[in-house]
């Protein structure tokens, strides 16, 4: 059986591995049964950091951690978002990889589809003047009238729209 569904993450590859046994198909997955981020024994560099402070709390993938965001790794980022009890993902431009801001290659609407069904907010810090494709500009539209993904040009900006959503 491959590690999609066991207990620990197999969703960044060289990331931290947490001992557990495969879950059969079926078989009902408890929040009990994902391990928080921090549990986590050795923090490598593939595993977001937990922030909380001033009345909010999110998940924050920081430069230099490796990580893209993709339609698979966004699954482990929601599982650790539910073992966290937070709603809220930062990341990085960095993170994003070309293929997000290509709509063709369906990457980013799989990506805001799972999240939406977690009730999860993501934030991206792009700076200012980075150029769209059309298609992504139309979709950023629709995406800040629904309310699960905004680009901010910087971190304070982010943690405010997190503030007034949760």
């Amino acid at each position: 059986m491959d590690d999609i569904g066991a207990r620990g993450f197999s969703f960044f590859p060289g990331a931290p591995r947490t001992p557990g046994r495969a879950l059969d198909a079926g078989t009902e997955v408890r929040e009990t049964d994902i391990k928080p981020a921090q549990e986590i024994e050795s923090k490598g560099p593939m595993v977001p950091d937990v922030i909380r402070k001033s009345g909010i709390e999110y998940l924050y993938l920081p430069r230099g951690r490796g990580i893209a965001l993709t339609s698979g790794s966004v699954v482990e980022l929601i599982e650790i978002c539910l073992g966290e009890k937070v709603s809220c993902i930062l990341v990085e431009e960095e993170h994003l990889p070309p293929s997000f801001f290509q709509l063709g290659t369906l990457e980013a609407g799989e990506i805001l589809q799972k999240i939406r069904g977690y009730g999860i907010r993501i934030a991206a810090i792009v700076p200012p003047g980075r150029p769209y494709p059309e298609r992504f500009r139309m979709m950023l539209v629709e995406e800040t009238r629904g309310g699960h993904f905004r680009i901010f040009p910087d971190k304070q900006q982010a943690e405010e729209w997190f503030l007034r959503i949760t």
